[in-house]
């Protein structure tokens, strides 16, 4: 979950205040096997879609990070082991976010 302060004026206007769910999946296949298992992601409609095959020293530009130092503190999870119900169920609850949301 990514929370974006309204008091940074350094971002566009229609981000500020705004709070966003961050999915970076990442996959060792073909780039069509690696499109059907985002798809499920994709039909949820998500405001920014980065997903693409790419190298690795292209992955800052997945974050949009900015070129230049910025204070921030943030954290995350890996998954090893989630199962195809759990992202079912996951998929659902953002799914009916987003129903409500509208």
């Amino acid at each position: 979950m990514l929370q974006l302060p309204r008091r940074f004026r350094f971002l566009p206007e229609h981000l500020r205040g705004r709070s966003f769910v961050l999915v970076e999946p990442a996959f060792i296949g073909s780039e069509s096997d690696g499109s059907a298992l985002v798809e499920p992601l994709r039909a949820l409609g998500p405001e920014f879609d980065t997903v693409a095959m790419m190298p690795t020293s292209d992955l800052s530009l997945v974050n949009m990070d900015p070129d230049f130092p910025l204070p921030y503190a943030g954290d995350g999870i890996l998954l090893d082991d989630f199962t195809p119900a759990a992202i079912d169920a996951l998929i659902e609850v953002f799914r009916r976010l987003a129903a409500a949301a509208r």
